[in-house]
């Protein structure tokens, strides 16, 4: 028996799991439309801070020129080609990726999607849904996913089921704090984790190693 076949009582089940993938991927696309945004800034942060990195090192290398011992002044150097080479990689890797237009999609998907969803949420609370309004509403939605350039992730998906746990009882972790917070951790880890090694390595290692070359250095005797 078709879709256009199934009226009543049938045609209501179906609509209310079309309003189902309606939501969620709904969700998943505003989650997703947040990633990008964030991801985007924290891109952008990541490359300035870089940046800012080279100048300080440089402005040491230039003033505390003669104050510097040889070894200092080398790995000095070698931190500054590092940084160079880590902003060049970044700005090849991320402009490609054109992280705002992207999540300006996911965000024009998110409201296509909202506008079906409330329309067939109408359509059900006023019992005026049949098998063929529901067979335009199932085009409808395929439609619109078919026409977007990129599709959300499976971390969006996860990072929604956190936001909205007691809508997804059938879920079993999203009912544990602590699988929440786990899977939580692990989508900032998998999303923004190189971006946040990119930004605090460079201080740390100058304090681990310039620590140890300032200790180095005053050992050696007085030339």
């Amino acid at each position: 028996m078709g879709l256009e076949a199934q009226e009543g009582p049938q045609a209501e089940k179906m609509g209310q799991a079309l309003l189902r993938r309606m939501w969620i991927t709904k969700g998943c696309r505003f989650a997703a439309r947040e990633r990008l945004r964030f991801t985007n800034a924290l891109s952008a942060w990541t490359i300035a801070l870089l940046s800012i990195y080279v100048v300080v090192v440089t402005l040491v290398l230039l003033a505390f020129s003669r104050e510097l011992y040889d070894a200092n002044e080398k790995w000095l150097n070698v931190i500054v080609i590092g940084i160079s080479v880590t902003i060049i990689s970044f700005s090849l890797l991320e402009i490609p990726r054109d992280l705002l237009g992207t999540a300006e999609a996911m965000n024009r998907s998110g409201l296509a999607i909202g506008k079906m969803y409330g329309q067939l949420s109408a359509a059900m609370v006023s019992e005026t849904l049949t098998a063929e309004k529901l067979s335009e509403y199932e085009n409808e939605y395929a439609t619109v996913l078919a026409d977007e350039r990129a599709n959300h992730w499976r971390v969006d998906y996860r990072a929604f089921v956190i936001e909205s746990y007691n809508d997804f009882q059938n879920v079993s972790w999203a009912q544990s704090a602590l699988w929440r917070k786990g899977i939580l951790f692990t989508i900032w880890a998998q999303c923004y984790g190189l971006y946040f090694v990119a930004i605090f390595f460079p201080p740390m290692a100058a304090l681990i190693f310039g620590s140890s070359l300032v200790r180095v250095a005053s050992a050696l005797p007085a030339l």
